[in-house]
């Protein structure tokens, strides 16, 4: 029995050790990145994992971020007319998350599509190049295992929308899947304890 009891404790243990590896958060605005730069591929918290993407800030087409003094920003097309994905480098605990990120016109010619993906999750937005920063706010609860987070530039002329001050918050999680087990073994093991005390009594 007392085998049995720690063989459970280690796999809940080890079911949310694996669990607490994965992230449930995530807040990014680009300006503790390097020297903006065309091309830019040693971001912090993302890898691209198609085409280039272009960090700009002081020095480097700033007039298209934000808060144009200090500010860092990213445009999703970068500067080898293959636009990119930018995905998050580590994966999402399950759960819902409130996800909210800045988004803005590409502030030079066309229109672009950008497909913003979390999960199984996707949603598209068509910029035209003149439409100011905006703040899109979302409730999300991905599927699959171990979701990523993040976004691709459908085109490949140099140019995309920008993105800045990304935040990913986890708001409800999910009952761990060991737990249930782990409570109905205990139910098990308490009802077969009390029909070994009935039966040692009327052996008594």
């Amino acid at each position: 029995m007392k085998n049995f009891l720690a063989t459970l404790a280690i796999l809940a243990f080890t079911a949310t050790s694996a669990q607490a590896a994965i992230i449930t958060e995530l807040s990014d605005n680009f300006d503790s990145e390097g020297t903006p730069q065309a091309n830019y591929a040693g971001f912090t918290n993302w890898d691209i994992t198609e085409g280039t993407v272009d960090l700009v800030g002081p020095g480097y087409f700033a007039n298209l971020c934000r808060e144009a003094l200090g500010d860092s920003c990213v445009d999703l097309d970068g500067s080898t007319k293959d636009a990119g994905v930018m995905t998050s480098k580590d994966e999402f605990a399950a759960g819902t998350y409130d996800v909210s990120f800045w988004i803005s016109g590409n502030q030079r010619t066309g229109t672009d599509v950008v497909e913003f993906f979390f999960g199984d999750y996707v949603e598209t937005f068509e910029l035209a190049f003149s439409d100011p920063w905006e703040l899109v706010e979302r409730t999300i609860s991905p599927s699959g295992p171990a979701p990523r987070f993040g976004f691709e530039c459908v085109g490949g002329d140099n140019i995309c929308a920008v993105i800045d001050d990304i935040e990913v918050k986890i708001s409800a999680v999910p009952l761990p899947a060991a737990l249930p087990l782990f409570g109905a073994a205990l139910i098990g093991i308490g009802l077969l304890s009390r029909r070994k005390k009935a039966t040692a009594l009327r052996r008594g």
